[in-house]
């Protein structure tokens, strides 16, 4: 379980990258602009804002693994996740989170390729010169456009966004791996908001009784 937690803690942030940028663009033109949109996407987040998402989480034979519903905040190049039993935080140069059901709490100092997984900022600056945007065949109620790595990119294969014809909002986000596991997102909403800036403080203090994991 602690592996999966982990695996899913890197995927959310950046299947939520994908989502986000592509629901500004259908939010600005009447037909979506994937590639010119991102980094006006980038400036949101980095102005603040707060987003709300469940998403499932599925194994190679399909059967459903984990179930999740969470918080992320951002401002700058900041982030706070919060889903169960994951607490994260990246404060602009270290990362860290506490699992509640280990009960540990992990510090790492976040590598340029980890930064791209981990933080949607980081995301969407890259985003342009990393992967190539494709529309697919999509059905009576769904546009589908796929988000496919330019260079092999750890376990990523693609991600596939539906989105509703009648709105151009995204309704379903599919993050698909080479190991055949596949990650199942939707984004419940999307708010302008700026967090203080205790939001992104997180200490082992705040956890009691927790076992320190100290990557750096």
């Amino acid at each position: 379980m602690k592996i999966i937690r982990s695996y899913t803690l890197r995927t959310l942030l950046l299947c939520i990258g994908v989502c986000l940028a592509l629901s500004i663009a259908s939010a600005q033109t009447g037909k979506l602009a994937l590639q010119s949109l991102v980094s006006s996407t980038a400036q949101r987040l980095e102005k603040g804002a707060k987003v709300s998402f469940s998403s499932q989480l599925f194994d190679a034979k399909g059967t459903q693994i984990q179930s999740t519903q969470g918080t992320l905040y951002t401002l700058g190049k900041k982030f706070r996740l919060r889903y169960s039993p994951i607490d994260a935080n990246y404060d602009g140069r270290v990362f860290s989170y506490y699992d509640a059901d280990e009960r540990t709490f992990t510090i790492m100092n976040p590598s340029t390729e980890d930064l791209a997984m981990l933080n949607p900022f980081v995301f969407f600056s890259s985003s342009p010169s990393v992967y190539r945007v494709q529309e697919l065949a999509g059905s009576k109620t769904a546009r589908i456009v796929a988000f496919t790595p330019k260079k092999k990119m750890n376990n990523i294969l693609k991600f596939e966004v539906s989105f509703l014809h009648k709105t151009n909002a995204p309704s379903q986000i599919v993050g698909i791996f080479a190991d055949g596991m596949r990650l199942v997102m939707s984004i419940a909403s999307l708010e302008d908001y700026k967090p203080s800036s205790q939001m992104f403080i997180q200490k082992q203090t705040s956890y009691p009784n927790s076992e320190l994991v100290d990557l750096r």
